[in-house]
């Protein structure tokens, strides 16, 4: 359990990143963030793994060994974070770090931007193409005319 901290502001998204030290190995992290004053919870899970090694291809690599999520709307508030890790059973320990970052930019804002104003080109294009096709139509160089 992480100790409490605080989400000031407005309603805002809330990330958690998780880094860890795995090598050939994986974890599944169970995660809680929760109101520390109306107990409210988001309740979450994520797994990180990583493999490496060497066959007659060459060197090959799986996974990684970082992670993170978004949390939407998260309300401001004092919260803190429940970490429950669990581990294949080869005996091995793990190193992880959390950060925990309020108000990310999200890419799929940037994308949904991106096509709004491209949008307006795109039909002046259209509109300018289906002119010159109808004026060009009544042409006596219109391809048809002889």
């Amino acid at each position: 359990m992480t100790p409490v901290f605080d989400v000031k502001g407005r309603k805002t998204n809330v990330e958690v990143s998780t880094k860890t030290g795995l090598y050939n190995n994986w974890t599944y992290i169970n995660y809680a963030l929760i109101n520390n004053e109306t107990g409210q919870a988001w309740d979450f899970g994520r797994e990180v793994s990583y493999y490496t090694g060497r066959d007659s291809d060459g060197a090959w690599s799986e996974g990684g060994r970082k992670d993170s999520v978004t949390i939407p709307a998260v309300e401001p508030g004092r919260y803190y974070l429940r970490v429950e890790p669990e581990m294949g059973q080869d005996g091995r320990s793990m190193v992880y770090t959390l950060d925990i970052k309020r108000s990310v930019p999200s890419a799929s804002f940037f994308l949904i931007a991106v096509v709004l104003l491209a949008l307006p080109p795109i039909l002046a294009t259209w509109r300018g193409a289906k002119f010159e096709v109808r004026r060009w139509s009544q042409s006596r160089y219109a391809s048809g005319h002889s």
